[in-house]
């Protein structure tokens, strides 16, 4: 669907300055960079790569517009708090910047979404489960396209250096 209008750049923003008290641990560390690793495997058997970032994430998504010329940011919301921040600030960003923004569901069972009577959220699991049972409009995933058009190849060194680094540091340069 978001690749009809034109190339796709996967990217994963990889910012701890935003994570806040959120930022996850060595073991966590390990598993993002192995399933950003299975991700870009994923990507590249389609013709494309996922460009991996240092953060900040709004500066280091303005170096990416800035390098590609996109003006769409489409992401998955997350609701840990430093997340839900960042999320008021890159709509405020984008819509300075004149650039569109949509952000999508990225859970199947949003708590915030399914309330009892009252408005409040349920305290036990049954409940909560019938109102979503009752309530919930899953569609069939559509299959995954063979083929995604991709202009990311500028981004090849970032996403190296920042896949076989371990540290937390910033180290995306501006070109």
């Amino acid at each position: 669907m978001l690749f009809r209008s034109g190339p796709v750049l996967p990217v994963f923003v990889q910012s701890p300055e935003d994570d806040g008290e959120w930022r996850g641990g060595t073991a966590y560390r390990w598993w993002l960079r192995r399933s950003l690793e299975r991700l870009d495997e994923d990507f590249r058997k389609r013709g494309s790569s996922l460009i991996v970032l240092r953060g900040p994430t709004i500066p280091a998504l303005d170096r990416l517009f800035r390098k590609t010329g996109a003006r769409r940011l489409f992401w998955g919301r997350c609701y840990a708090p430093s997340a839900v921040a960042l999320e008021r600030q890159l709509r405020e960003h984008c819509a300075h910047e004149n650039l569109e923004a949509v952000c999508f569901e990225s859970t199947l069972l949003s708590a915030s979404r399914i309330v009892t009577l009252s408005g409040s959220p349920f305290q036990k699991f049954t409940p909560f489960y019938k109102k979503f049972l009752s309530e919930a409009a899953i569609d069939t995933p559509g299959a995954s396209p063979r083929k995604l058009p991709f202009t990311g190849q500028t981004f090849a060194s970032e996403t190296s250096r920042v896949l076989k680094s371990e540290e937390h540091t910033s180290e995306l340069q501006s070109h």
